[in-house]
């Protein structure tokens, strides 16, 4: 990522995460072990090992998840233990949506682009 950064010439201060089911796991953790690289993330069907978030870097993190999956409890308690210690969450729950439907709906809502880039919804 900071080879990319350097390449293209991206803009350091506006880079953020994504991923989806295990790589939302990973987009939720990347923050954790390199806390000065992204500025937002947006976790799409992800959970997070709950210490890790006791040290969580202040960055605004948005989750998605499907209403049906089978994992929302896990996202759910993650996002709960996040803003028990005060991370800046934001978690948006699509009703009736398994797995696969909830990443398909998620990269297709305006908002989830923009927030990406900006930080802002559209």
């Amino acid at each position: 990522v900071r080879k990319a950064i350097d390449e293209f010439g991206i803009d350091k201060g506006n880079v953020s995460v994504t991923g989806f089911s295990m790589g939302g796991t990973a987009a939720w953790e990347f923050p954790y072990y390199q806390p000065d690289l992204f500025c937002r993330v947006g976790v799409i069907s992800g959970s997070v090992q709950g210490w890790k978030l006791k040290h969580y870097p202040d960055i605004p993190v948005h989750v998605y998840s499907g209403g049906d999956e089978e994992f929302l409890k896990a996202h759910t308690f993650s996002v709960e233990l996040a803003k028990d210690f005060g991370n800046d969450i934001v978690h948006t729950i699509w009703p009736g949506l398994g797995h696969g439907e909830c990443f398909l709906k998620t990269i297709r809502d305006d908002n989830f682009l923009e927030l990406l880039v900006t930080g802002k919804e559209a």
